[in-house]
């Protein structure tokens, strides 16, 4: 076989070729194997295996066209670190770079725990490491973030105003606070009052549901108020305490002109309402007068009604201006009972005092009345200013009200 050798041209055009390839080739071979240095295009003294002095192009698709100036084009897959690479660009091992071009649509299997620094506000990120529970991130700047730390509680986020960091603090009624709190959700629905003292009462209120449920001091107080959900009651010295009376009263403001009859006449056109389980204090001052009939006859005294009760008992005295007898009796029963002697005369004016005590057992109506023992032959009319009086003093077994009694 004839044996050819390539002749490398030296540098020098005056000298002898510095290199021959030692390797013995054919003009059939396509092969071109340099045993030794490195090639140089365009550079005298390559200091690689092989040195480009200018751009160039690698593969078919690329043969006719122009690489970019010291640039380098490849038409197929590139490998670093791998024999195989299945990419245009296939690294097997660590890329490092300072920047990226390109939005990562496409990008696949990074994980993050591969990714190191902070992600810029500018990215889409926070350009903070790390928080604290409770820490709140807001705007500090048109492209910064900040973090507002948590505090103790008790405290509500507060604006600062625009363009100006939130805080933590106190809300402010007189600052923070507009408008006005209706009764409806807990105020008084008024700005304004028209009194003074630690109480006071606005003009204009309008309450809704009631306004003490149950109080009790835990010792007394003067001039504190308690409220056990029957009586209210107050202290003036500090010392002991007494029942404010809610008392309920029905005066006749015109004569009432009732029956020559012997049945139970009502001495007021309406009955009381009392409630169940209740002791009640009552009295009343009622002034009956008669012009006509000599029938002689005696007159009772009786509580009606639908209330029913554990026990009655109250005094009763008949002051008797003209014709028959004053007297004064003590009756605990509500049934009829007669309360003045016989009668015969045809001008009566009988005046009644009663006070006394009603237990109240089942609640509904107390209607207190007379009752002729006969009719008198005229008919009897109860005065003007006439009137009646009720108020709870407590439950129906109720012995004390007030201090304790010793």
């Amino acid at each position: 076989m004839s044996q050819y050798y390539i002749k490398v041209r030296s540098c020098d055009t005056n000298q002898e070729p510095e290199w021959w390839s030692r390797q013995i080739v054919s003009p059939t071979q396509s092969n071109l194997f340099w045993n030794n240095g490195g090639v140089g295009i365009g550079v005298p003294n390559p200091l690689a295996k092989l040195q480009v002095d200018g751009n160039v192009g690698i593969g078919t698709a690329y043969a006719a066209i122009a690489p970019p100036i010291d640039g380098l084009i490849v038409s197929g897959n590139v490998g670093i670190g791998t024999a195989n690479p299945t990419s245009s660009l296939h690294v097997q091992g660590t890329v490092k770079a300072t920047a990226f071009n390109g939005d990562g649509s496409l990008l696949t299997g990074v994980s993050v725990a591969d990714i190191t620094g902070t992600l810029a506000v500018a990215k889409g990120g926070t350009n903070i490491t790390s928080y604290a529970v409770g820490d709140i991130v807001y705007a500090s700047g048109t492209t910064t973030l900040a973090k507002l730390a948590d505090i103790a509680t008790g405290n509500a986020l507060l604006s600062g105003g625009v363009n100006t960091a939130p805080s933590w603090g106190k809300i402010g009624l007189t600052t923070h606070v507009t408008n006005v709190l209706p009764v409806a959700n807990g105020g008084t629905g008024v700005t304004a009052s028209t009194g003074t003292g630690n109480a006071v009462l606005s003009s204009v209120p309008t309450l809704t549901g009631p306004v003490l449920t149950s109080w009790a001091l835990t010792a007394i107080q003067a001039g504190k108020l308690e409220y056990d959900g029957v009586n209210v009651y107050m202290s003036l010295n500090g010392v002991s305490r007494g029942i404010l009376p809610v008392e309920t009263t029905h005066v006749l403001s015109a004569n009432r002109v009732l029956l020559n009859a012997t049945g139970a006449q009502s001495f007021f056109p309406v009955a009381y309402t009392v409630a169940s389980s209740t002791t009640y204090r009552f009295k009343a001052q009622i002034n009956m007068a008669r012009t006509a009939g000599t029938t002689g006859h005696t007159i009772g005294t009786s509580i009606t009604g639908t209330a029913t009760y554990t026990s009655v008992a109250y005094s009763i005295s008949s002051t008797v201006a003209s014709g028959g007898t004053s007297v004064m009796e003590w009756v605990v029963s509500p049934v009829n009972t007669t309360i003045t002697g016989a009668n015969t005369v045809a001008s009566e004016n009988n005046t009644f005092r009663v006070e006394g005590i009603a237990r109240v057992n089942a609640g509904g109506t107390f209607n207190f009345q007379f009752t002729y023992s006969v009719a008198p032959g005229g008919a009897p009319t109860i005065q003007t200013n006439s009137f009646i009086s009720f108020y709870p003093i407590g439950t129906n077994t109720v012995t004390e009200v007030g201090d304790t009694w010793v």
